[in-house]
């Protein structure tokens, strides 16, 4: 698969209103870009935050994201991740409307974390099972794995 081949992992536009909407909730204001983040041009060690909630992409590229990712964050920098685990597969057998990929190489684990953020000390790595109530397609009984990070 090519990166062009990636188009249709856009970043979602129903995502971007709802970020609109809960940061007016909240009377903040936020700069919000639909694109493929393979085309996405990143400084090297220029942000202090990124956060991947349930970002998953074809197992192809999950290195190449994170290491993207990895790469644009400060010294010091934090990364958030909540994605939905490997094992959450079962999950999905049980409840499609659990949600998430069916492709299990698309899921994560503490291996895929830990090469992917090895410049980075650990601040909670931890596999959960959790009650989503996210929307019509994130519901019911989930395993998730969740990251926060501190760039070295």
């Amino acid at each position: 698969m090519c990166p062009r081949a990636l188009n249709h992992y856009n970043l979602s536009s129903e995502g971007k209103q709802k970020a609109f909407t809960l940061a007016a909730k909240e009377g903040v204001s936020i700069h919000y870009e639909v694109g493929n983040f393979l085309d996405a041009t990143l400084n090297g060690n220029e942000y202090d935050l990124a956060a991947l909630i349930f970002a998953h992409f074809p197992f192809e590229f999950i290195h190449l994201f994170h290491r993207k990712v990895a790469g644009a964050i400060k010294r010091g920098g934090i990364v958030i991740i909540e994605a939905f685990h490997a094992e959450h597969v079962s999950f999905q057998n049980e409840n499609p409307q659990a949600g998430g990929p069916k492709d299990e190489r698309m899921l994560f684990t503490r291996k895929t974390i830990e090469r992917d953020f090895a410049g980075f000390s650990t601040i909670t790595l931890e596999e959960l099972e959790v009650d989503l109530r996210e929307g019509q397609f994130h519901n019911g009984r989930s395993k998730v794995l969740r990251y926060i990070g501190r760039k070295s």
